[in-house]
């Protein structure tokens, strides 16, 4: 198992700045108390995927791509969003 990332920061801002610039531009975040565990920022270090399969980043997060995926992937039909999925019939 690896870590895919670009091995830099992302902060909770830059997160929520380019998640508005896609899908409410102009609007601003509301913000509150942290609660308790929450994380500042994240990093993923890919160094373990680059040493085994030399994979390294290109590039930094897109959210325009990240919006995109995410909606392509709740439009996607599956089985779970369909009545009597999982269920036996015996």
């Amino acid at each position: 198992m690896f870590n895919v990332g670009t091995g830099h920061a992302t902060s909770v801002n830059e997160v929520a700045a380019g998640l508005i610039a896609v899908l409410a531009p102009g609007a601003a975040p509301e913000y509150a108390p942290a609660q308790a565990g929450e994380l500042r920022n994240a990093i993923a270090d890919p160094s373990a995927l680059a040493a085994a399969l030399g994979w390294s980043p290109r590039r930094g997060v897109d959210f325009t791509d990240v919006v995109a995926f995410w909606r392509d992937r709740i439009a996607e039909p599956r089985c779970e969003d369909h009545p009597g999925a999982g269920r036996s019939t015996a």
